[in-house]
């Protein structure tokens, strides 16, 4: 069962104090790097968020749609990255993270050159997305998650990779290697916009975009190939067509690859007949996962009628399956998970022994490597004194608030956000946490997300994955 929620992935600390680097130009060209920071060595400030950060010159979009599932298109953190491999020039690189979750970014920079110019931009890649197995540290990147960047240049200077002027490189999925993309463009205007894409597909544990070594610089014939034409590709990727619905619709699920173009001759229609039906502006720009209409539902089509058997005599029929999770309104299992949860803000405690089961496993929190202890602990003490007491300890003012509920047959998954002065120290081994932390009297943002199996009504086995407020509580990073 794929895990949702909120991202928890390797710490990052932001280094305050570094010496630039310049990046390398590709084939020597002596036309300079016109990006400030192309590198991003130079000391990385917040932008709107404590979790969200970007060095001098460069700037974030962040896409908030589509939103079909609760794990579609979060907002990810930003911080920079200071240790190999994940480094293709200088001492750090940009990452850009969201654990449990998908996102769509793209970091920009904009750059005044001479109206008409030629101009190339290009920057290295490195991506991870998996979820780390049972009893394993990390995971091996894999494309099941159908995660790919790309750079592109808006020859206008905009600001929006989704304007249909932006010129792409080609999609790349560097999984656990650095891998290289370039676009060439020429400007109409006074200043050209760098626009560094990644997306994904499906959420993962991990999910990771590093991207280090940026270039914009103009082309004047030399080095490198400064006017060398790039071949588009030899072919368009086949699209294959999905069949209508009952209703005689038809819907395309955007796949890696796919274009409108593409699209639009598997289904033989034309581009102007998806951008229409969509409402797209942009016609080079669309996300994987994405659902298109290629033809509305059509009129007087009766609906299939299935004969259902009649049942045997003194039965009643069967109820139908529940709709689908993401509509599907909260059953027992979530309000059992409410509960338990409710015991951080200290309600409901007594109730305990009748919420977990007799023998209750803890699994403990992973760390920011994905480490995770785990062991066995009876109800009621269990929970209680081995969870939620400690952490009230540390926050007597807790406010503990539950964001999100996905319930999926015998799990529950609830995605919190918690504020509490921090009064008591941190002690050493607490939730696999291997230090003291002093306290410091002040107050604290925290999140993060609780995984709950419930069997027979009561609770059997937990979960916890530390959000990046606790990170930034743990190496007292950001504070309210």
């Amino acid at each position: 069962m794929r895990k949702f929620g909120l991202i928890f992935l390797t710490m990052l600390i932001v280094v305050l104090s570094v010496v630039p680097v310049a990046a390398q130009d590709d084939g020597g060209n002596p036309n300079p790097n016109l990006l400030q920071d192309p590198s991003f060595e130079s000391a990385f400030t917040g932008r709107g968020r404590p979790d969200l950060n970007l060095p001098a010159g460069w700037n974030i979009f962040i896409a908030t749609t589509p939103r079909n599932e609760v794990w579609q298109n979060l907002e990810p953190v930003a911080f920079p990255h200071t240790t190999q491999p994940e480094i293709q020039d200088g001492n750090q690189s940009l990452n850009i993270n969201r654990g449990f979750a998908t996102f769509t970014v793209a970091v920009y920079q904009q750059v005044s050159v001479p109206e008409g110019a030629s101009v190339r931009g290009r920057a290295w890649a490195w991506l991870q997305t998996c979820d780390i197995p049972d009893n394993a540290d990390t995971c091996d990147s894999s494309p099941e998650f159908n995660a790919f960047t790309r750079v592109g240049i808006d020859p206008n200077g905009g600001t929006n990779p989704n304007d249909a002027d932006v010129v792409w490189s080609e999609q790349i999925a560097p999984h656990n290697q650095w891998g290289r993309m370039r676009v060439d463009a020429t400007a109409t205007a006074g200043t050209v916009t760098l626009f560094l894409f990644a997306t994904q597909q499906w959420p993962a544990e991990l999910n990771n975009v590093w991207w280090d070594n940026a270039l914009l610089r103009l082309n004047d014939g030399e080095g490198g190939g400064g006017n060398e034409v790039v071949e588009p590709p030899a072919f368009v990727p086949f699209v294959t067509a999905q069949g209508p619905a009952e209703d005689g619709s038809i819907v395309h699920v955007v796949q890696p690859g796919d274009t409108i173009d593409s699209i639009a001759v598997a289904y033989g229609v034309t581009r102007d007949d998806i951008l229409a039906l969509n409402d797209i502006a942009d016609a080079r720009f669309i996300f994987v996962g994405q659902e298109l209409t290629i033809r509305e539902a059509q009129t007087n089509i009766p609906a299939p009628v299935e004969e259902q058997p009649a049942p045997p005599q003194g039965q009643q029929q069967q109820v139908q399956p529940s709709p689908p999770l993401a509509t599907a309104p909260e059953g027992l299992n979530a309000a059992i998970a409410r509960q338990a949860l409710d015991m951080f803000n200290g309600v409901g405690q007594e109730a305990v022994g009748q919420l977990f089961a007799p023998t209750f496993e803890w699994h403990g929190s992973r760390d920011g490597t994905g480490t995770a202890g785990s062991f066995t602990v009876l109800a009621p003490d269990g929970w209680l004194e081995g969870v939620v007491n400690p952490v009230r300890q540390v926050f007597p003012d807790l406010v503990f608030t539950i964001d999100n509920v996905v319930e999926e047959n015998n799990y529950v998954t609830v995605q919190y956000t918690a504020v509490g002065t921090f009064t008591n120290d941190w002690p050493s081994g607490l939730n696999s946490v291997r230090q003291t932390i002093p306290a410091n009297g002040e107050q604290f943002a925290l999140d993060g997300i609780f995984q709950f199996r419930i069997d027979n009504g009561q609770i059997t086995s937990a979960w916890h994955y530390w959000g990046w407020l606790w990170f930034n509580f743990f190496t007292q990073g950001t504070n309210l």
